[in-house]
């Protein structure tokens, strides 16, 4: 999952040796935001901790600033500066892609969020996994960064494999039955 360490008004900001650890913990990118005379300021799209800790160190912000870092693990849509959080919450995609945006508000998550349904993916993925196919190649052929993104949520089990499996547990459970 992805790290958040919101730092508002009144609270020190963490230290540039914190906040190369939180990157050392999720390598996909950062980014951070702050308010500053009434719009939200996004910063992101770095790629490595050197860079990041830099961009922060510039702004030389205080306890007197709201900042929110966001540190990302990625789940869907690969590894690009743009898939980097924080998002002005927005419907236009170029705004929401953009590295540097001033906006009325800005927003972070962790976990995913299902944007699209393809069904023929999960058909496909589902199909594969049946013959066997290990989950770091089925995570390769999804794109995915993590593996079980691809076995949580594209991967389902077969409704016959579901059924057997009951008649296996019913077998089981009457042989136990039986012998007490």
């Amino acid at each position: 999952m992805c790290i958040i360490c919101v730092s508002p008004a009144g609270i020190r900001q963490p230290s540039l040796e914190q906040i190369k650890t939180m990157f050392s913990h999720n390598m996909h990118g950062a980014g951070y935001m702050v308010a500053r005379n009434g719009r939200v300021h996004i910063h992101k799209g770095y790629m490595d901790a050197d860079s990041f800790a830099a961009a922060v160190e510039v702004e030389h912000f205080t306890a007197s600033d709201s900042v929110v870092y966001h540190f990302r693990v990625s789940t869907q849509a690969g590894v690009s500066p743009e898939m980097t959080h924080p998002f002005p919450l927005s419907d236009q995609l170029s705004a929401m892609k953009a590295l540097h945006v001033e906006c009325a508000c800005g927003i972070v998550h962790n976990g995913t969020i299902q944007l699209t349904y393809d069904p023929q993916q999960h058909e496909y993925l589902t199909a594969a996994a049946g013959e066997n196919i290990d989950p770091k190649t089925l995570q390769s052929m999804a794109g995915h960064a993590d593996h079980q993104v691809t076995m949580n949520v594209y991967v389902h089990p077969k409704k016959e494999n579901v059924a057997k499996a009951g008649r296996m547990m019913d077998a089981l459970l009457g042989s136990y039955a039986d012998a007490s």
